[in-house]
Formats: structure tokens, sequence, C-alpha cells
């Protein structure tokens, strides 16, 4: 689902038709509406990318990888808004 968002802004419609296909198949429990609001939260993106370079498993010269922090902070407030609204939709405190 992660993959699916960034490639299209976190747009809000995209995660409710993924969970509307999902659910026609296995309806989620509220729980686990909660479980995968934690899970979203987490910047796993962002530890990804800072762990690969701290470990170097990735050969890259210190403008890439500034780069790609880069693009990752100018999805944030795509990916805020994405989880704000997830938030309210699905009723997450």
């Amino acid at each position: 689902m992660i993959k699916v968002l960034k490639r299209n802004n976190w747009d809000f419609k995209f995660a409710e038709l993924i969970l509307q296909s999902y659910s026609s198949v296995s309806q989620l429990m509220e729980e686990e509406y909660r479980v995968l609001y934690s899970f979203l939260l987490f910047p796993q993106r962002f530890w990804r990318l800072a762990n690969r370079y701290y470990y170097n498993e990735v050969n890259w010269a210190q403008n890439t990888f500034a780069k790609k922090i880069e693009s990752l902070i100018e999805e944030q407030q795509d990916y805020m808004r994405f989880m704000d609204e997830f938030k309210e939709h699905f009723h997450q405190e």
C-alpha cells in the first residue's frame, strides 16, 4: 500500500480503494485499522534510507543520499495530509 501511495502523492482515494478491495475478501476489524494506522505512522522509508547509508549497504555519493533525503522531506506535506485523512476517516486517536 505504501508503494502505491508514495507514487500517487499520498492520495487518500488510493488507500480507500485498496482497503475496500481487501475488505471485500476479508473485512478488517477496528483494531486492525489501529495497527495499520500505527504502521503507517512509523517513518519506515526514512529509517530504511538512513540505515542503508549508515551501514554502507549502498555505494552512494553524499549528494545522492542528500537528494534521496530531500525527496522524502518534499513529500512530507502530502504524507501528513494523508495521515490526517486516514485518522479522521477511520476514527483513529
